[in-house]
């Protein structure tokens, strides 16, 4: 504490005031990061292994409780029809941006994920497809990119096996 105190007090210590008054704005700023978009492609399809497709989709609830306030994750799930499948299946979250005490609000928003994830699989081991619809999922990706704000920095992952197994391809 000593050596901190006569630090202080010499003439470098003008300097160590200087650069905290004027590096505080600059560590004080509320400049927003800009939002991330995270776009997940999963292969619900028949031939992923059940195990493997529980799996997946945990490892996305995992991911999802990494994200920062104000990001987005759209999950969109390959089936063997990708127009006909995909209504209603697209989930789209959105971190929180308006903090709660203890950070309530991201226990909530981990919670909502990993539930539909949840209700995800079940929905594919009911009726998990005979094809895989690769390329049409592909286009609806396309569409989210298009759809995007520009300020939008966009990440895509795509977790398949990459066998195209569609009626036009058979």
């Amino acid at each position: 504490m000593k050596d901190l105190q006569c630090f202080a007090a010499g003439t470098t210590g003008k300097a160590l005031v200087l650069a905290l008054v004027l590096g505080l704005p600059v560590a004080c700023s509320t400049r927003k990061q800009p939002v991330t978009h995270h776009i997940v492609v999963a292969d619900i399809s028949g031939r992923i292994e059940p195990a493997s497709r529980h799996e997946m989709l945990e490892g996305i609830a995992a991911f999802a409780v990494t994200l920062r306030r104000g990001d987005k994750l759209t999950v969109i799930p390959i089936t063997g029809d990708a127009e006909a499948d995909s209504q209603g299946r697209i989930l789209q979250f959105a971190v929180p941006t308006r903090r709660e005490p203890y950070d309530e609000d991201l226990r909530r928003f981990g919670a909502q994920v990993r539930e539909r994830m949840v209700q995800l699989t079940s929905e594919a081991e009911r009726a998990p497809g005979d094809h895989t619809d690769i390329l049409g999922t592909l286009d609806i990706v396309a569409d989210e990119i298009r759809d995007a704000p520009a300020v939008e920095s966009l990440d895509i992952a795509i977790l398949s096996d990459f066998i195209q197994d569609g009626r036009g391809f058979d």
